[in-house]
């Protein structure tokens, strides 16, 4: 295996084994209470089928799916050291409507 293929497959492996040290870490220390250890199936759709909004803030969750997952990662991508200062007529500026 060249160099490369073992430096990425050991720096693959090192990303797995603190992810998994995070979690224990967090679970350990701060252990969630009982109520929360319990499985709640919450209707999430109406009865079409069309899901509703997501009812949490979740830091992190930039596409309201009330998920942080990949999709929340693209969107980070999409828009990383865009500055709409500099780049007004760019597709991903949008002007803040305050209240």
């Amino acid at each position: 295996m060249s160099d490369l293929k073992r430096l990425i497959v050991l720096w693959i492996v090192a990303v797995l084994l603190f992810t998994a040290i995070c979690l224990l870490i967090r679970y350990f220390v701060h252990p969630p209470p009982a109520e929360a250890r319990t499985f709640v199936i919450l209707q999430t759709a109406d009865a079409n089928g069309v899901p509703w909004p997501c009812q949490f803030d979740l830091v992190g969750d930039l596409n309201g799916d009330c998920r942080v997952d990949f999709k929340d990662v693209a969107l980070l991508a999409d828009n990383w050291l865009i500055d709409c200062n500099l780049a007004l007529g760019d597709r991903r500026c949008h002007r803040k409507e305050y209240k």
